[in-house]
């Protein structure tokens, strides 16, 4: 692959994207997309909804889901399918994701029902911040607060395989930018933290400045990559087969206000 094969497929998937398959292709299911309510995770909503599915999305603030639930109701029309639904998620809180996932279940009928889980949330930060659990904000959201969300998604999923005739899907929405990364800076230099995990989210280590104004988003989806590796072997029942199949996605050049944050600070982040 040359240097610029990447940049042209981004392009072109940018503004030739492929067609949706046809109508009533995800009739009857039930498809969860975590950070449904802007951007692309809105779009996805919206898309699964006019094939048929019944959507449920989430949203850190309950007036904005439910502004996001008119709005997929009213982009597919009379013509729809399935229910629409929001609940409650904030990726930066360990607790919100417990009771989530704890909600989520009580709201069906069991794991065989949830068809597709598509875990988007994610954020990019311009400036070092620290989470409530004394992480890095962006790592925090990205990394470890969609783990914990995948890992009890696929505890639950893992249970219902002998109830389908095919597994389910636990699709993380990934970047292609995780293949950028520097990482001699982790086992080099006179700052060295006890942990990887560590270094990446120590305020020493945030390399942030004119030419780099998300630094810690390609480490983070790097990390990311790393645990659905681990993930994808934890699907496999005691033959092998996946009791769950694991994909990460990268959605390309699209649309999306996930650098709002730094939209101020990057031209590039308001085209």
């Amino acid at each position: 692959m040359s240097f610029f094969d990447a940049p042209i497929k981004r392009l072109v998937g940018r503004f030739v994207p492929k067609p949706l398959p046809p109508a009533g292709t995800f009739d009857g299911q039930t498809v969860l997309i975590v950070g449904g309510t802007t951007g692309l995770g809105l779009a996805a909503a919206v898309h699964f909804a006019t094939l048929g599915a019944s959507v449920i999305i989430t949203s850190r603030v309950e007036s904005r889901g439910d502004t996001a639930k008119r709005r997929i109701e009213e982009a597919v029309g009379p013509s729809r399918k399935g229910d629409i639904s929001c609940l409650e998620l904030d990726l930066e809180s360990y607790d919100s994701c417990s009771k989530f996932v704890t909600k989520l279940k009580s709201s069906l009928s069991g794991p065989s029902v949830l068809d597709v889980a598509i875990l988007n949330g994610g954020m990019v930060n311009s400036h070092w911040e620290e989470s409530e659990a004394g992480w890095e904000r962006t790592v925090q959201v990205n990394t470890i607060g969609t783990t914990l969300v995948g890992l009890l998604l696929l505890e639950w999923m893992r249970g219902a395989r002998s109830d389908r005739k095919t597994p389910a899907h636990l699709v993380f929405v990934s970047s292609r930018d995780h293949l950028d990364n520097d990482i001699d800076p982790l086992f080099t230099g006179s700052k060295q933290e006890k942990s990887i995990l560590r270094q990446v989210c120590s305020k020493d280590y945030w390399q942030g400045g004119f030419w780099d104004t998300q630094p810690n988003y390609n480490i983070s989806k790097l990390l990311l990559m790393y645990t659905i590796e681990g993930m994808s072997e934890l699907a496999r029942g005691p033959d092998g087969d996946p009791l769950v199949i694991i994909n990460s996605v990268c959605p390309g050049m699209v649309k999306t206000d996930i650098g709002r944050h730094i939209a101020t600070s990057s031209d590039l982040m308001n085209l």
